[in-house]
């Protein structure tokens, strides 16, 4: 689990392919692998209710997002937040 505020760092080997996942109901889960040698960044968001905003009834349920981002806004993250070490 991470805390808000922080990162986690992955070690990839050339070739391999990786699934990243929310692990929840109704979440996210991406697939990713390292062929240029070139650092990858995402951002992982939490569990989410709203309302329908369709004009309908009902709820819109999310259990966790990811989202990729640009290279220099994950750079200029990793330099604000703390690194997660599992």
């Amino acid at each position: 689990m991470l805390e808000p505020r922080s990162y986690l760092s992955i070690t990839t080997v050339r070739g391999d392919v990786y699934t990243i996942s929310t692990k929840k109901f109704l979440g996210s889960a991406i697939k990713i692998s390292n062929t240029d040698g070139i650092p990858q960044y995402f951002q992982v968001s939490a569990l989410k209710v709203s309302s329908n905003k369709s004009g309908d009834a009902g709820i819109n349920l999310k259990s966790g997002d990811i989202i990729g981002i640009d290279r220099s806004y994950g750079d200029f993250l990793r330099m604000i937040y703390s690194e997660n070490k599992q």
